[in-house]
C-alpha cells in the first residue's frame, strides 16, 4: 500500500536517522521540519519516493548527511533547506543531500539548499 506522511517533526534524536524507510516502495513525505543532530531522512533499497518541502536548523553531526538515499531508484527530493541567519555560527555542514547508487556516491553541498534532485521517474498515480 501506498503511504503519505505529513509534516513529520522529529527532532534530537541520537540513531543513524531520524527518519528512516529500508526496502520500501511508493512512499511521500510532505512539509517536515526538524532540528535533527544527525540525519534526517535515510532511504534505503527503496523504489518511488518523494520527498518535498523540508527545513531544518544548521547544526547536524558533522560529515553526516541531512537526507540520504541509498540504492533507490525512481526518487524526488524538492525543497530541501535549512534554517539561515541566526544560526549562522552554529552551522557544522555535512552534505545537504548525499546519494549513494551502484557503488558510487554523490553529495550536494550542505551549504546549499537542494531546489529539485531526481533519479528515474517517479510514479505518483499510484497514490490515487
Amino acid at each position: 500500500e501506498p503511504i503519505t506522511f505529513y509534516g513529520p517533526n522529529l527532532e534530537r534524536g541520537e540513531s543513524d536517522a531520524l527518519f528512516e524507510v529500508r526496502n520500501a516502495r511508493n512512499v511521500r513525505v510532505f512539509g517536515t521540519k526538524s532540528e535533527p543532530g544527525t540525519t534526517f531522512g535515510l532511504f534505503v533499497n527503496s523504489n518511488n519516493i518523494f520527498f518535498g518541502g523540508f527545513t531544518s536548523h544548521p547544526t547536524w553531526t558533522p560529515g553526516r548527511s541531512m537526507l540520504e538515499f541509498v540504492d533507490s531508484n525512481n526518487v524526488i527530493a524538492a525543497n530541501v533547506d535549512v534554517f539561515r541567519g541566526f544560526h549562522q555560527n552554529q552551522i557544522n555542514y555535512g552534505p545537504m543531500l548525499k546519494e549513494t547508487f551502484g557503488g558510487q556516491t554523490f553529495s550536494i553541498a550542505g551549504k546549499d539548499n537542494v531546489g529539485l534532485f531526481r533519479r528515474g521517474s517517479f510514479d505518483a498515480t499510484v497514490f490515487g
